[in-house]
């Protein structure tokens, strides 16, 4: 029993090295021949090289008359030995498009031509597959052959060789490899031809765990002259993907990876790093292996956050690029899973989609209830119905089936287009949907409906692709669905404590379109935190390329607390922000206050796009203008709720503008809004009705700033005496604030 486990341990561990560098996958039917020989790939998917080894007598060359993709390695070939003598090794190489790959064909190279294709797996995705290429001869015939090492630039190289032999034998030729820098050294190919004079190959390949020299590899031959070639493959290299915060948390983060990686890396907590004063406390990778949780500390709603990730291992080798990072905003963004929303029916037969709803995160649509209820409080087991949404994604272009398996009814849209539809009681049956053609990379919209109405339960939803190998559940890496308020392309809070210098006004988005107060405009208590506080004649917020972020279909959200009372002419009244174009109507005002007070979007000189109601009314009240450039399309929310909406003029405003705060004019008279503004949000998008919901009750703790200390004693003057002085913390309009944890002040005392 020892000695089993003791066997059972090692092989382990075998399968578990061969994982820490490219895999070999397969090997085609070996093709011989004294003419041309058509070279079949094995089985294969996207993704795979291939490797096209092909011996042929020392003096004749191997060239391909149908390349099929395939071209030469590196250091290819090597022979040794001329005319019909000695023997020739030539090595070309393809990267798979599909899972059926053309075959190459070898051209007549005189004598005899022995090739055979061999894939590997998990190799670097763009480029050379190799990291290094060498190759060299044993020129007099023996029992034994030395392949020549080469030295390797980076970690967990496969390092594959061939070596070629003149020998006139269809029988595996070679043994006994042998190499202490490589790992796992395994033969993977060893036969020839009788063919002509005769010939043929082995092919092995061993895993090089760090970078550096392998040194020579020693085998035993059946006696023959030799020539070889050492291909070290690189191994796939993962790449930071998505990355968002959960819905309605700010302690917990989902980072996707493009392939499967290591859980030693993927967990380890200093691989990982937040600006903004946030830090990350945990990190669990999902047993897909490709997208991990973080639970952070000193994250703050509607803050944008860079995230800097090092050192992370993909299963085959490859490391993550140094200092990796995505933005993030966490308001919201793209989470693995479909989102699936439950209805319990009150129990009714054939109500679907009402009564008590829950929704939650579905990794995969991969469900067998049997009799039981799915889950969900409140959801039975019997008479419900669920709606799955969200996006599927695939890694790969191609085309892809997709196939529910259900009992009782299911419909599916991908791309809001109805592709399988058996809303029928059934037992479990599946469906498949035509082929669809998906971009790589791509989000595609999908949508799974489902109802049970009695018995058995069974919920499932597979694809089949160029990379699948037949139908797969679709995995969670490939699934999305959205939570939140996507970000905003600027986000001014106005929460710090002062303004001096240039961009001092900070975007909290992330996206670096920081602001400078201009004219003496001041930050102020407002209705989040701080805001701004304008005068009406000289105070505004300067924003470079501001412009560009609201001249074409944008959305601007904001706080407003004013009773200045406005013109019905546009052009001459007071607003967010715009510009006039003197004589012209390649102009566009934001949040312009008419003669009423009402406020509106307008584009050229048509001023009836405003409010219904007034806004001026002195207390803080929160506005949401849309403007859609294409369909020419306006939208006015008021404290949450659609006010207004219309027809708007279409296209893009040519004319620049750059200040929050005022209309600018390009010749005649600046029209300076006069109040106070907080959490100015712009998005190059038309947000909708639940995103308004969200930004209207989005709230966060203040954080208090420090301006000053004052010190207060129990007596006044100068003393001697022992006496108590108290030390008070005061923002700027000198009321007491508790300073920051761990703020330290030093007093020095004199005689």
């Amino acid at each position: 029993m020892i000695a089993r486990i003791i066997a059972l341990c090692i092989a382990l561990l075998a399968t578990s090295m061969a994982w820490a560098a490219p895999a070999f996958q397969a090997a085609g039917t070996a093709q011989s021949a004294t003419g041309t020989a058509t070279v079949p790939w094995p089985t294969h998917q996207p993704g795979d090289i291939a490797l096209l080894f092909v011996e042929s007598t020392g003096g004749q060359a191997a060239t391909l008359s149908t390349a099929a993709g395939f071209v030469q390695v590196t250091n290819s070939p090597q022979n040794t030995g001329t005319t019909t003598n000695g023997t020739r090794i030539t090595v070309f190489w393809a990267r798979a498009t599909s899972s059926a790959m053309a075959s190459p064909v070898v051209a007549d190279p005189g004598d005899h031509v022995y090739a055979q294709i061999l894939t590997y797996r998990g190799v670097i995705a763009t480029g050379n597959p190799w990291d290094v290429t060498g190759g060299g001869v044993k020129a007099t015939a023996s029992t034994s052959v030395t392949v020549s090492g080469v030295t390797t630039t980076v970690a967990n190289t496969l390092v594959v060789q061939a070596v070629a032999r003149d020998n006139d034998s269809a029988a595996a030729a070679f043994s006994a490899q042998t190499n202490a820098n490589l790992t796992g050294i395994t033969e993977q190919s060893d036969a020839g031809t009788t063919s002509g004079n005769g010939g043929g190959f082995g092919v092995w390949d061993g895993a090089k765990a760090t970078a550096g020299a392998t040194g020579n590899t020693t085998a035993t031959v059946t006696s023959s002259i030799n020539a070889f070639l050492t291909i070290a493959l690189k191994p796939e290299v993962p790449t930071l993907g998505n990355v968002s915060a959960l819905c309605d948390s700010t302690t917990q983060v989902e980072v996707q990876f493009s392939t499967t990686v290591t859980s030693a890396s993927a967990q380890n907590i200093a691989n990982y790093s937040l600006d903004g004063g946030a830090a990350v406390t945990a990190a669990v990778l999902d047993g897909a292996g490709q997208v991990v949780t973080l639970t952070v500390s000193g994250m703050n709603p509607g803050q944008g956050y860079t995230l800097t990730v090092n050192n992370i291992t993909g299963t085959y080798g490859g490391v993550l690029a140094a200092s990796s990072q995505a933005h993030f905003f966490t308001e919201g963004g793209y989470l693995s899973g479909l989102l699936g929303t439950y209805y319990g029916q009150n129990g009714t037969s054939g109500a679907f989609f009402t009564g008590t709803s829950v929704s939650q995160t579905d990794n995969q649509v991969n469900f067998d209830w049997g009799a039981s209820a799915p889950g969900p409080a409140g959801i039975g087991a019997d008479n419900f119905s669920v709606r799955w949404t969200g996006f599927v994604t695939a890694s790969v272009t191609g085309n892809y089936t997709f196939e529910t398996n259900s009992d009782d009814g299911v419909r599916l849209y991908v791309n809001g287009v109805l592709v399988i539809d058996n809303w029928t009681d059934h037992s479990a049956t599946t469906n498949d949907s035509a082929a669809i053609a998906l971009t790589a990379g791509t989000r595609v919209a999908v949508t799974m409906e489902y109802y049970e109405r009695g018995g058995n339960a069974v919920a499932q939803l597979s694809w089949s692709g160029p990379t699948t190998g037949g139908f797969q559940f679709i995995p969670r890496a490939s699934l999305s669905h959205f939570c939140g308020v996507l970000g905003p392309v600027a986000f001014y809070k106005l929460d710090e404590n002062v303004w001096s210098g240039s961009g001092a006004v900070t975007d909290s988005s992330g996206n670096g379109n920081n602001g400078t107060a201009s004219g003496g405009a001041v930050p102020v208590s407002a209705k989040v935190c701080n805001g701004v506080q304008l005068n009406g004649s000289s105070r505004y917020i300067q924003v470079p390329g501001l412009s560009g972020m609201l001249n074409a279909t944008a959305s601007l959200a904001f706080w407003i607390k004013t009773t200045q009372v406005g013109s019905d002419t546009g052009w001459q009244a007071p607003g967010v922000t715009g510009v006039e174009l003197t004589g012209g109507t390649d102009d566009i005002f934001w949040g312009w206050i008419d003669a009423s007070g009402r406020i509106g979007v307008s584009v050229g000189d048509t001023y009836t796009t405003k409010s219904t109601v007034a806004i001026n009314n002195g207390v803080w009240r929160h506005v949401v203008l849309t403007r859609d450039s294409v369909a020419g399309t306006y939208k006015i929310y008021i404290d949450g709720a659609l006010n207004v909406s219309g027809a708007i003029a279409t296209g893009t405003i040519g004319t620049a503008f750059t200040s929050l705060g005022r209309i600018e004019d390009t010749g005649g008279t600046i029209d300076y809004l006069n109040g106070q503004l907080d959490e100015i949000r712009i998005y190059d998008r038309v947000v909708t009705d639940s995103e308004v919901t969200t930004i209207f009750n989005e709230t966060r703790p203040c954080v208090s700033f420090v301006d000053h200390y004052a010190l207060v004693g129990s007596t006044s003057g100068v003393t001697c005496d022992v006496s108590a002085v108290r030390v008070i913390a005061h923002d700027a309009t000198h009321t007491a604030v508790s300073p920051a944890a761990g703020t330290v002040l030093n007093l020095t005392t004199s005689p």
